[in-house]
């Protein structure tokens, strides 16, 4: 069942993720507002999760905590998430550029 939502086509996306999970939390007829207080994660990164997009200003590792947390909750995890999760392009950490240049000493 798990695979389904992911390995349908070559890239995972977020969207199928969302959408999985959307779906399986109503069948089990909870409201966000159920799975916020349960999980303790903010509606509004709930559904972005369910709307398939990742929050503005939330590092990527924390977007995979929560949906990490989410697919658990559901009963949905299984360990090759672990992997999927991290090719899901819109959570792959971008490159981090240094903040200081290096400068050379007196001459």
């Amino acid at each position: 069942m798990n695979e389904e939502v992911i390995k349908e086509t070559a890239k995972p996306d977020l969207g199928q993720i969302g959408y999985r999970l959307k779906s399986e939390r109503k069948k089990k007829g909870w409201s966000i507002a159920d799975v916020s207080a349960s999980l303790r994660i903010n509606e509004k990164i709930l559904n972005a999760i369910e709307e398939g997009r990742s929050e503005e200003g939330i590092a990527p590792v924390f977007m995979r905590g929560f949906i990490h947390s989410y697919l658990r909750y559901l009963k949905l995890w299984d360990d090759s998430f672990d992997t999927t999760l991290q090719n899901v392009p819109e959570l792959k950490q971008k490159a981090i550029k240094p903040v200081f240049q290096k400068i050379n000493g007196p001459e």
